[in-house]
This record gives C-alpha cells, structure tokens and sequence, in this order.
C-alpha cells in the first residue's frame, strides 16, 4: 500500500476483489489473507488521516469552520462601513464581490462552480427551462432575478459544476433566507457597479456576475477565484483555504464534524464509498 496518499483507492480495489474471491469461490486461507490486508488498510485510514480525501498541502492549510466564518464576518464588517451606494474605490469593489462569493459558499458549499455565475431575468430563465431539448445541465450556472412586489429577490440555479449527474438544482437566496434584506443589497449593489462600468440601464442576459479587473471588466474565472480565495484566507487566518477546503468545512457546519467522521468510519469499515452508505444505509 505504500504511500497514504491514494490509500483509499486501493483499499477499494482489495474490497472488490475479496467479493470476487468470495463469488467465485476461491479458497478460504486466500480470502482470509486478502481481507486481513483491507483491514489494515481501514485501519491505516481510520486512524492515521484524519480524512484520507485531502492531499498533504490541504492538511496543512485546514481550518475549523468557526475560523472561516469569523474571516467572513470581519469582511463583513469592513464592507459596512461604506454605505453600499458610495462603493466604488478598487478595494472597496474586490470586499464587496468577496463577500458576496463567501456568503454565497455558506449556504451552498460548491467548489469553483460560483466563479461564472451569469446573470438572467426571471422571465428568461422560465422561458429557457421550457425548451424542448430540455433540462439545464451544462447550460451554466445562473444568478436569477425575480422581481416581487417586495422588491428583488435573487436564486441561484446551479447546472454545470464538477460532481453533476443530470438534472438541475436550484438554491434559493431569497429575502425569507438567512442572508436577510443585507445579501439582497449586496447583489443589487453587484449589478448596479456591472451596470456603471459597462455603461448599460440595465444588465443583460448571461452577463458575468463577477469580474476578475473592474477596470478592464474581465470575468472571474475559476482559475481567478481560486487564487482571491488563497489570498484572502491568506491574510486573514494565514493559511492558503481552498474552495475543496472551504466546501469541506461549510458542509461540516451543516452536518457536524461527528456526524461525518462516523460517517466515514463505517463506510470504511464496509469497503464501500460514502455515496453508496447514503445510498442503501442511511
């Protein structure tokens, strides 16, 4: 087994092999010898790595999720202390796109998904929902705006991002959720400096939410994203926090780290994967 690193991946390969000895009726001792080896390889993961998905530079880099949301609340509070109308310094445009990314990724811990967010009217969004070919995967992954008598009222509608299968999932963020009239100031905010920078009344279908250069108003890429965000958390808690890393501790706040860890351990103790856990077992 070697290196830890992949460890999981060949423990998997001892479990199915064992169910193949076993299918095919191979003799006990060879069964015995290949299931002590898959043990220890639980083992190895269970109790040497405190989750055997992180790679060494993640490990270093972890941080609890109490530290990540007092980061967030610290931006926060930075922001406010421009009324939101006067933003417009260099700085005060990447806190404010910051913060929306961060308080974005607390209810929906996504990887890099939220990087090229488009912008669509409501109307559009229905009308493209509509189209025979079909469902949205692959389309991309919108910031929807409906506008209610109460005001604006923003969704996000994720449809292309690493771990899809089919379909679409769609998360509402809304004014009734917990990010309060603030998140929907802050998006209005958003659009509002899209808008002046691009010289347009209004902002069109599928334009780019977030911008790597406001001056130049080149979109925020992936790439982009990955690297505000280390340099972000770089200042602010000294370690170098990757969206696998952010994802990983917003979930363990929803969840609870307990919950995830025992989680693990019995699928690990199965030789199965977790999906497969949530999928037959839970």
């Amino acid at each position: 087994t070697g290196k830890v690193k992949g460890l999981g991946t060949v423990r998997n390969y001892y479990s199915s092999m064992l169910v193949g000895l076993q299918a095919f009726k191979y003799p006990d001792n060879l069964r015995m010898h290949y299931g002590e080896i898959r043990n220890k390889m639980n083992e190895d993961l269970k109790h040497g790595e405190a989750d055997p998905r992180l790679t060494e530079n993640q490990k270093k880099n972890m941080v609890q999720r109490a530290e990540i949301l007092t980061a967030i609340d610290n931006l926060s509070v930075k922001v406010h202390r421009q009324p939101l109308p006067l933003i417009n310094s260099k700085t005060d445009i990447a806190d404010l796109q910051m913060l929306i990314i961060l308080r974005l990724y607390e209810r929906i811990p996504a990887r890099n998904e939220l990087a090229e967010l488009k912008f669509l009217t409501m109307e559009t969004y229905e009308a493209m929902k509509q189209q025979p070919s079909a469902s949205m995967t692959g389309m991309g992954n919108f910031l929807v705006r409906e506008i209610t008598e109460q005001g604006p009222q923003y969704h996000i509608s994720l449809n292309k991002y690493k771990t899809q299968k089919r379909g679409e999932r769609s998360f509402s963020i809304s004014k009734e959720t917990p990010y309060g009239l603030s998140m929907t100031s802050y998006l209005n905010e958003i659009i509002v400096l899209n808008n002046n920078k691009s010289q347009t009344d209004e902002m069109l279908d599928f334009t780019p939410i977030f911008r790597s250069n406001w001056n130049t108003m080149r979109p925020l890429t992936a790439q982009d994203l990955t690297k505000k965000l280390g340099a972000f958390f770089m200042v602010s808690l000294g370690k170098k926090v990757s969206t696998t890393l952010l994802a990983k501790s917003l979930y363990e706040q929803e969840i609870g780290p307990e919950l995830s860890k025992k989680l693990r351990e019995l699928a690990l103790a199965r030789g199965h994967s977790v999906n497969t856990a949530l999928a037959h077992y839970v």
